[in-house]
């Protein structure tokens, strides 16, 4: 069902989520809720691949200056809310201008985004955000990161887990041209 409310959509499913994914992990989830529909949408061209649908409405929804969805669990249904407003209107003008110079991958612009949003966020706070295990995953910050900070897109200070990854450069350019 899909309730249509002035400041927000919500997506409601009856159900509750597959075995091991959680509101908190439904981002890095890749489980199949719906093995037959998967494959039919799969067959029509209609579905890229296994578990990118999480993944591209983070995508769409920061690079709109929006905020990420937030999934809930109820007794028997699963909600995603997605809020309409936009958060910061620059948000969108830099993740266009970057990926357009950059190319940059999804992941890559999902934290642009969340930093973006933040104007500050801390490699742990990014992490939290994004709800990766760093104990598993010991990398896993710089692989959503990339090479964002020797693009020179977003900058940091310090060098342990308390980094900070700060407002991204390319929103000081577009206030700037803005201006002029």
């Amino acid at each position: 069902m899909i309730h249509l409310y002035p400041n927000h959509l919500e997506i409601r499913n009856l159900g509750l989520f597959p075995i091991g994914v959680t509101p908190q992990n439904f981002l890095h989830a890749n489980v199949r809720r719906n093995e037959k529909l998967a494959k039919v949408f799969s067959d029509l061209g209609l579905m890229e691949q296994e578990g990118s649908g999480i993944d591209k409405v983070y995508e769409v929804l920061l690079s709109n200056g929006k905020s990420i969805p937030k999934a809930f669990q109820g007794d028997d249904y699963v909600s995603v809310i997605v809020e309409r407003r936009i958060i910061k209107s620059e948000i969108i003008n830099l993740m266009e201008r970057a990926n357009k110079e950059f190319q940059l991958t999804q992941k890559q612009l999902i934290s642009l985004g969340l930093i973006a949003e933040n104007n500050s966020l801390s490699a742990l706070e990014l992490s939290n955000k994004l709800n990766l295990n760093s104990i598993a995953q010991p990398n896993a910050i710089k692989q959503w990161l990339g090479n964002l900070q020797e693009l020179e897109i977003i900058k940091s200070k310090g060098k342990t887990k308390a980094v900070d990854l700060q407002e991204p450069l390319l929103i000081k350019a577009s206030y700037q041209q803005n201006i002029c």
